[in-house]
């Protein structure tokens, strides 16, 4: 199973943010991964991440598979609203041992199957701490 997100690219420096790449996400506690394909060879190894405690999905399109996240980091008020979310910060491993920032508005991701995306809508809905799970993006 395989889909299509707008987060991480492995061509630095990821600033064609309409640019859509297929990659395999890992959601292992507070992270998510992003990898070229799914294994263990060393094409295989995360080249991006990103933190999904502040991350809601806010919008979640079934005909096309497709849901959208935003960032809303806590406010002293423990309110958010539409207008507070924040760019996702994209950590993108560099092949020499660097590491870029990388910032997106929203993520999108679309999978294969309606199965995909109600497990993607309830792994992210009810994330609780320390779970994990390979998930295809």
């Amino acid at each position: 199973p395989s889909a299509r997100s707008n987060g991480c690219s492995r061509e630095p420096p990821c600033e064609d943010a309409g640019k859509e790449s297929r990659v395999w996400a890992s959601l292992c506690h507070i992270f998510l991964f992003f990898a070229a394909m799914p294994g263990t060879e060393v094409a295989c190894v995360p080249f991006c991440l990103t933190d999904v405690r502040d991350l809601r999905i806010t919008n979640v399109e079934p005909r096309t598979r497709t849901l959208t996240l935003r960032r809303f980091p806590p406010s002293p008020q423990g309110l958010s609203s539409p207008s507070s979310s924040k760019p996702i910060h994209f950590v993108l491993l560099l092949s020499d041992g660097r590491w870029q920032e990388v910032t997106r508005r929203e993520l999108q991701v679309q999978v294969d199957t309606e199965r995909e995306l109600q497990g993607w809508v309830a792994n992210l809905f009810h994330h609780p701490a320390g779970a994990s799970q390979e998930i295809a993006l």
